[in-house]
């Protein structure tokens, strides 16, 4: 796993340049849509303004457990905000992120936030990750939306990305209602990324399983990251795959999120 330290840069690098190019756009552009369904840039932007505000908060109470409820935030918006609305909440909260990024350390790793709303245990480790996942993510998918996704994601993007879909893929498939009809595995191979997912029969887990049909599917880091998260389609060709890809084109149906 990235450090510390790299993921901070990662985070603050990524977000940086997030803000960066909501600066530079024009009104019109605020509606280009992106690669999350349904979403434009403005939908987008809103997202990672309230997602920014809400993870920093996490990572206050365990930074600085006795004044986190205190900790100044920009306003929550909606996808109906004014785009400069949007910009204003986002900084503020990009600003008291990095404020908190700059106390955490690795002894801050392995505590937990003890917060009681959350579907998760969350801990410094899990919420450094999210953040690491979430900015370079985001700034893809925004990249994409302006025509400049050739970048792709970097490596500590996709350990932290891989590290994610440990902890939420298996929890949300299995709350999911839409299941396979009959048992399946698929095996994602990358240089980092080695993930199990196997539908049993009854429950999904992150482990192969003798004697279940599985279908191999092999790319780069980015590409893999990209269809698990929904951003591209099975039928593309940056996806090597060996076994049945009618099966893979219902992956998010039955796996949603991150």
């Amino acid at each position: 796993m990235s450090s510390v330290r790299e993921r901070r840069e990662s985070i603050s690098r990524d977000l940086d340049a997030f803000v960066s190019r909501l600066h530079d756009l024009k009104a019109i552009r605020w509606s280009l849509p992106t690669s999350n369904d349904g979403w434009d840039i403005r939908h987008l932007a809103a997202h990672v303004a309230n997602t920014t505000a809400s993870l920093n908060h996490q990572l206050r109470i365990i930074v600085q457990p006795g004044i986190a409820a205190a900790f100044k935030s920009g306003e929550p918006v909606t996808f109906e905000s004014d785009p400069d609305a949007i910009i204003g909440s986002l900084t503020i909260n990009r600003n008291a992120l990095i404020s908190t990024l700059a106390e955490f350390t690795n002894e801050h790793l392995t505590m937990e936030t003890g917060d009681p709303s959350l579907p998760i245990v969350m801990s410094g480790e899990i919420a450094l990750n999210f953040l690491t996942c979430e900015m370079g993510l985001h700034l893809y998918d925004l990249n994409a939306a302006l025509g400049q996704g050739s970048a792709g994601l970097s490596g500590v993007t996709i350990e932290a990305t891989a590290n994610v879909f440990e902890i939420t893929m298996i929890p949300l498939a299995n709350a999911n209602e839409i299941k396979p009809d009959a048992p399946l595995s698929f095996h994602f191979t990358g240089s980092l990324v080695d993930t199990w997912v196997t539908w049993t029969g009854k429950t999904w887990v992150t482990k192969n399983i003798e004697g279940i049909p599985s279908t191999r599917v092999q790319s780069d880091d980015t590409a893999l990251v990209l269809f698990i998260c929904g951003r591209i389609p099975a039928n593309g060709n940056q996806l090597g795959v060996t076994g049945n890809r009618a099966a893979l084109a219902q992956f998010k149906t039955w796996i949603p999120g991150p």
